[in-house]
């Protein structure tokens, strides 16, 4: 047995003209028509219509008899006028504080001709009445399930936070079929406003340039309570602060409800549907609203994370290619210009200065197409050597950056080194190098390279005031992030010195099990 058919027993039973169940609004204001039997129910009466009762204390905790009861419908003004009623509660505990009641009447002036016990059984009523409100809410997820399956499949196509907006909007116009639907989001991050942003069927210029506050307008009471708002009639909701009344009836907005879209606690936006006219949104409209919007915001926060993940990623490819570049290419371009800076000065042998200027360029060239096309063992196995005598060879065969002595030193016996060890002492030495001929103001460098079973050292020292304050180092210095960074990823320790003897010394041990 429905609802409509238990009210139709209830009715005759108890010898009365009418027999509705209303219910009380969650997300509008007043009272909700769930279901009405008898006669004298007028045919214009629809599922969902607000309606109000009067007197208003009729609708009480308890069953109370009242005499005079008027029942409106208030999109229409349509009414119905008990002579006398019978009001039984329905609550529903633990169901979000849903309260409904049922009335039975008469529409003659005189007493109902029945009682509390006559009615029937409440516990059969409310029964009845929870399998049919378990039924609009199984069609209800049904529903949102179909919208969010566009959602999620659109974020394993890869779509961006935009076209996520705009599939939102045509889900939610789609699911409840209203005439519009759109977005409003806090264009500028921590903004106290939300704007109107995205849009499916919404015309006006002035509506798509409003500018909501917190709190304001149908959005603000929706994200100063958390919760959907339903208006059915927007110009004359007194619920709404400050709201925007003559753009949003230019559009020919009457009708329409807002959820926000709360991910991790935080709103996101305003998801909203909107009618031109009377047409009424129910309250299973807004429960639809409320679950979509749910599935929207992790929808957008999910696109979030991604792109996100994907600018670290980004960044992190930037610093790699800026960390190659320095160690590679700009080395080479530094050759170039100090062999330049030679024969001009010199004018001494400027063929041969002229080959190697060619031969450093070709290099350079090589290296930095190496590194834009992130083939990155092309530039790491540059100059790459997997011993300490090849580095010590390496490292003088790197041509001088200024008028420094170099000495380089290998102490014990030679070791052979895995690939990742060997680069990372080679390039952190070419470094330090680099840094004392240029920068120390010393007059020699000196290069201690050992190893034992366990670790490889490597000590650059200089005698001059060194590149950097001792244990310092500048997050702006690519050469010194690039030299710390190379160092953590083979597990290693890099540190520097001033000793007590005076210049400055850079450290490195290394494992050389890596």
């Amino acid at each position: 047995m429905n609802l409509r058919e238990h009210l139709a027993a209830v009715r005759e039973d108890c010898g009365a003209d009418l027999a509705i169940v209303v219910e009380a609004a969650r997300a509008g204001p007043g009272t909700r028509l769930i279901a009405a039997e008898g006669p004298g129910v007028i045919s214009s009466w629809r599922r969902h219509d607000q309606v109000s009762v009067s007197p208003r204390a009729a609708l009480a905790r308890a069953p109370t008899a009242h005499h005079d009861l008027t029942i409106t419908a208030v999109p229409r003004g349509e009414m119905l006028r008990l002579g006398s009623a019978l009001i039984i509660p329905l609550t529903l505990e633990g169901v979000r504080g849903m309260r409904g009641w049922l009335i039975v009447g008469v529409f003659a002036a005189g007493t109902l001709p029945a009682s509390v016990e006559s009615v029937g059984d409440p516990e059969e009523l409310r029964r009845i009445y929870e399998v049919e409100r378990l039924r609009r809410e199984r069609d209800i997820y049904r529903e949102v399930s179909r919208g969010a399956a566009r959602l999620f499949h659109a974020i394993g196509a890869g779509s961006g936070w935009q076209s996520m907006l705009h599939l939102a909007v045509a889900t939610a116009r789609d699911l409840l079929g209203t005439d519009a639907a759109y977005v409003s989001l806090p264009l500028i991050a921590a903004r106290e406003s939300f704007q109107m942003a995205v849009f499916d069927n919404v015309h006006t210029t002035d509506f798509r340039r409003l500018d909501v506050a917190y709190g304001e307008g149908l959005g603000g009471l929706a994200r100063a309570r958390r919760k959907p708002v339903l208006v059915l009639d927007y110009g004359a909701d007194r619920r709404l602060k400050n709201p925007p009344i003559e753009a949003t009836l230019k559009e020919g907005f009457k009708v329409a409800a807002s959820t926000p879209l709360i991910a991790e606690g935080d709103v996101l936006g305003c998801l909203y549907v909107a009618n031109r006219g009377d047409r009424a949104l129910s309250e299973d409209d807004v429960e639809l609203l409320r679950l979509l919007g749910r599935h929207v915001a992790s929808a957008l926060q999910c696109v979030a994370e991604r792109e996100s993940s994907q600018a670290l990623v980004r960044a992190q490819e930037r610093e790699r290619l800026a960390y190659e570049l320095h160690d590679t290419v700009l080395r080479s371009m530094l050759e170039i210009a100090l062999e330049a800076e030679t024969a001009k000065i010199m004018h001494e042998d400027v063929e041969r200065s002229l080959v190697t200027i060619a031969g450093n360029a070709r290099e350079s060239l090589e290296l930095l197409r190496a590194a834009l096309n992130s083939r990155q063992q092309e530039v790491r196995s540059v100059g790459m050597a997997s011993s300490l005598h090849a580095i010590g060879a390496a490292l003088r065969a790197v041509r001088q950056l200024g008028r420094v002595r170099r000495t380089i030193e290998i102490h014990g016996e030679d070791r052979q080194l895995s690939a990742p060890i060997g680069e990372c002492l080679l390039l952190v030495a070419k470094e330090a190098i680099a840094n004392a001929e240029l920068h120390s103001g010393g007059q020699e460098v000196r290069v201690t390279l050992d190893a034992s079973e366990v670790e490889a050292r490597l000590v650059v020292h200089d005698q001059g005031h060194g590149f950097v304050a001792a244990g310092e180092s500048s997050a702006r210095h690519y050469g010194l992030a690039g030299m710390h960074r190379r160092v953590a990823d083979v597990e290693g320790r890099l540190w520097f010195e001033k000793p007590s003897m005076g210049g400055f010394s850079v450290h490195v041990e290394v494992p050389v099990n890596r």
